[in-house]
């Protein structure tokens, strides 16, 4: 996989969408949900989530991202939907994926300010509204059967 330059990286949003994934992971039967610090959406609670590199699988993304983010390990990554979002920042066309926590205890990274564990019926309003769609979107998938 290789990385982008973040100077290369802000060129690149103003012209091209960004294929990304974002994932549902169940710990305790809750999901995690993060409250942003960086734009977009700062301040929100969201899906932890990246953007695919080159060269690297979207179930690889899910498993980078989850450990750059969290600091924690995921079993069994299942493919859930697409979805098209728009920010003034950038234009991401999202993958979702649904795991469970394996390992690890969660240590945020800069994205990142806090940490919470949430029933999936009762989201946060103050989420990402995309997000709040992916959530319900994953529960019909009966991800808690996985």
């Amino acid at each position: 996989m290789v990385k982008i330059p973040n100077e290369i990286f802000r060129q690149i949003e103003k012209y091209m969408p960004f294929p990304s994934v974002d994932i549902v992971i169940l710990k305790d039967q809750k999901i995690i949900l993060t409250k942003r610090t960086i734009p977009p959406y700062r301040g929100y609670w969201n899906l932890p989530g990246s953007v695919i590199l080159k060269n690297e699988k979207m179930v690889d993304t899910v498993k980078r991202s989850s450990k750059e983010e969290l600091g924690i390990e995921v079993v069994n990554p299942t493919f859930i939907g697409n979805y098209e979002t728009f920010t003034k920042f950038r234009h991401y066309i999202t993958h979702l994926f649904a795991t469970k926590h394996k390992s690890g205890k969660i240590k945020l990274d800069f994205q990142s300010s806090r940490v919470i564990l949430v029933d999936p019926n009762r989201i946060p309003s103050h989420t990402v509204p995309i997000q709040r769609l992916m959530i319900k979107d994953a529960l019909k998938n009966k991800i808690y059967d996985r």
